[in-house]
């Protein structure tokens, strides 16, 4: 679906305003958000999330308006329509990477699907790991099981906040190519916001905050 934002302000105290650019994308456009600390990259996504309400202006995902959304329809809208990618993954550690997964479709008001996740994990050369806790992933498996769970429920939009900031050359490549394979499968838009200039080979559409 299309996503546009328009004449976006938001405000954290009179000191910090950021004045964000507008952006039309069209359904399954990806888009690659540039910036150093400060420049308000992870307050962008948290806004397209829903996350967080701007001052002014506004976000529109297919056809439906953010920021007319009440916070209940907005948990709902975002459950069904958005797969988030966090810069720190936010697992429960004592649970299963499947417990994690079917509590992830719970509270997003999704009915829960086994079959579903063993699919999703699959596609991402994890299925074999679905019954490992989360404490006993490595870093970048972690990393791949927080691509399952924002894709999990086939969103049209997802949001990833600096997926390679810490990992090398080629294991940045290689969540870049995974970012992109399930953004294709979902037939969603995917913005990435980073301060990582490996990304720009990856991405004809940037955007420089």
């Amino acid at each position: 679906m299309m996503v546009v934002v328009k004449d976006l302000i938001f405000t954290y105290n009179k000191k910090t305003v950021f004045n964000f650019p507008d952006v039309q994308l069209m359904a399954k456009e990806p888009l690659l958000v540039l910036g150093e600390s400060g420049t308000g990259k992870t307050t962008f996504l948290h806004l397209l999330a829903g996350l967080l309400r701007p001052q002014s202006g506004d976000i529109i995902i297919g056809t439906t308006h953010l920021t007319s959304l009440g916070n209940r329809k907005m948990d709902k809208f975002r459950g069904t329509n958005i797969g988030i990618i966090f810069q720190k993954p936010h697992f429960i550690s004592a649970l299963t990477l499947k417990d994690n997964l079917l509590l992830a479709q719970y509270l997003a008001n999704v009915k829960q699907n086994p079959e579903n996740i063993k699919a999703t994990l699959q596609r991402l050369n994890m299925l074999h790991k679905i019954n490992s806790r989360i404490s006993e992933l490595s870093q970048g498996e972690q990393q791949r099981a927080a691509i399952a769970r924002a894709v999990l429920n086939t969103p049209k939009l997802i949001l990833a906040d600096e997926p390679t900031s810490s990992i090398d050359d080629r294991n940045c490549a290689s969540v870049v190519g995974l970012l992109k394979e399930q953004a294709d499968f979902a037939e969603a838009n995917l913005i990435i916001v980073t301060h990582d200039h490996r990304l720009k080979e990856a991405f004809m559409n940037q955007l420089l905050l």
